[in-house]
């Protein structure tokens, strides 16, 4: 790089390689990498670098695209995150296959591989990343069971706060993978309304919020939302009179006593004032044993609950 273009940008060291042959710069931010690796993952790149004029999905500060003070160094100037672009790089060298994420990796990295990955036509970052979150939050039963929490904790992903529901939910809108929404959108409305319009922020300082639409959608849902898990919760109480293990034969007790559990924890949220987390789902503590009889009727209740956010969210 020569010295107007050091002087013009900082340059990030972790991804600047010497014998590189391009100068992405985003953001005031310059990465030296290999026209080969972007062009190899990325039709557009491709195209891009073969025709050497712009594309629709590149935006340039300057009229030229690229700048050939070195006539071995081209320079491609992005309106892009400088924070999304580090992420990306830092996997897309390596990531010859579709299963390159760590095994939980930050959402931070998720939303740069996924907003990068769509953008740019580049699914051996794009797909791991999206299929991470499908499996989270556009779960089977199985799925949604293996993932859930306490009662008590609001739904979310590893490594990751609350908040970060507000994250998935933008992410589901830009891609149209609306799969995720129903358990992204009540992770937002267990936020609270400060939370839920405060946001979070990236590691860079970035903030995110829901769009206008989507936050009020949160809010106007959560009577609808509670109105159910409690529909849902007397229905599994009114089931020990059916159940075949009521009178106390093989552990109907344990059952009676679940049930009862259930009542009285939400006697006890609405007593203390406890902060209650809206949910459709009847989650007994992982303690309170049911008979196989009430287990059956429980994935029923919370089955019909998952499919119950779609039409609460008016997820098509």
């Amino acid at each position: 790089m020569d010295s107007a273009a050091t002087s013009s940008h900082e340059e990030e060291r972790k991804i600047y390689y010497d014998d590189g042959n391009l100068d992405l710069v985003v953001g005031g931010v310059c990465f030296r990498v290999y026209r080969g690796v972007l062009a190899q993952h990325s039709p557009i790149f491709k195209d891009m670098f073969d025709l050497c004029v712009p594309s629709d999905n590149i935006a340039s500060t300057s009229k030229e695209p690229f700048v050939n003070g070195n006539p071995a160094i081209a320079t491609v100037r992005l309106q892009d995150s400088a924070r999304d672009w580090r992420h990306v790089l830092c996997i897309l060298p390596d990531a010859a296959e579709p299963d390159e994420l760590s095994l939980y990796p930050s959402f931070d990295q998720l939303s740069a591989c996924v907003r990068l990955g769509h953008k740019y036509q580049m699914p051996a970052i794009y797909a791991p990343a999206m299929d991470y979150l499908k499996r989270r939050f556009a779960p089977t039963l199985d799925g949604w069971k293996k993932w859930t929490t306490s009662r008590g904790e609001p739904y979310t992903l590893p490594r990751c706060t609350p908040a970060h529901a507000i994250g998935v939910v933008n992410l589901a809108r830009l891609t149209g993978e609306h799969a995720l929404l129903p358990l992204a959108l009540l992770g937002c409305a267990q936020l609270g309304c400060k939370q839920l319009t405060d946001g979070f922020a990236y590691g860079d300082g970035q903030r995110e919020t829901l769009s206008a639409e989507d936050a009020m959608l949160c809010m106007e849902s959560v009577s609808r939302i509670a109105f159910y898990g409690a529909g849902h919760t007397l229905n599994l109480v009114q089931q020990k009179y059916q159940c075949r293990n009521r009178l106390g034969k093989s552990n109907g007790v344990v059952c009676r006593d679940t049930a009862a559990e259930l009542i009285i924890s939400m006697q006890l949220d609405a007593y203390l004032r406890r902060v209650a987390y809206p949910t459709p789902f009847v989650r007994p503590d992982p303690e309170q044993a049911l008979c196989e009889s009430c287990l059956v009727n429980l994935d029923n209740l919370n089955s019909r609950a998952l499919k119950k956010l779609s039409e609460i969210f008016r997820v098509g």
